[in-house]
């Protein structure tokens, strides 16, 4: 098994869990043509995940401080043909840290890996494509839902997000915001006494 903290390498260093290889965030994402967060060429990920100690067959189990990082390293990973044997650490660090397990300063020190990428192309869905979805969408496609997981004033056009110019949406998505579905509910305390 290979474990991956995606991140950067100040929330490594502040503590991870042992033996976990770091993947800095910013070498899972490029800018192309203006567009910020699109995937690196296949031969740059290779390397990357080699250098991390990947191989072809193990298990690859990531996780991050925030939920988002080991959400892309996964996306990654699956657009790679590896989302088969990628899992996601339930509850990231912060879950891993509140059920009393240790964590390190040091680093992990891995031997280069043998991964090699078997790219699944439907993975991503390019811009051309996504026209035609809005196409078919508009046309009365009634299975046919796009799903916006920005902030809710992203969606609405209150305020641009990190690399985006402007907010707002495609017509006739549904927003339903990343922390819905990646945080656990509010628990809601009941009171001890009444006025």
């Amino acid at each position: 098994m290979t474990l991956l903290h995606i991140g950067d390498a100040a929330g490594y260093g502040a503590g991870h869990i042992p033996d976990a290889v770091l993947i800095e965030m910013s070498s899972l994402l490029v800018q192309r043509d203006g567009t910020p967060n699109e995937l690196p060429p296949i031969d740059a990920l290779e390397r990357v995940f080699r250098a991390a100690g990947v191989g072809t067959r193990e298990r690859i189990v990531i996780y991050s401080n925030d939920p988002l990082p080991a959400a892309r390293a996964w996306f990654t990973l699956d657009y790679l043909g590896q989302g088969n044997r990628t899992a996601l650490l339930d509850g990231g660090l912060e879950k891993w840290i509140a059920a009393g397990y240790t964590t390190t300063k040091k680093p992990a020190q891995p031997k280069p890996g043998s991964f090699e990428a078997c790219p699944v192309p439907d993975t991503v869905t390019l811009l051309a494509t996504m026209r035609n979805v809005v196409r078919l969408r508009d046309d009365g496609a009634p299975d046919l839902v796009l799903i916006d997981a920005r902030s809710q004033a992203q969606f609405c056009g209150n305020e641009a997000g990190v690399d985006v110019p402007h907010g707002g949406h495609i017509p006739g998505a549904v927003n339903i915001p990343t922390p819905r579905i990646s945080m656990p509910p509010a628990r809601s305390s009941r009171p001890t006494h009444f006025a």
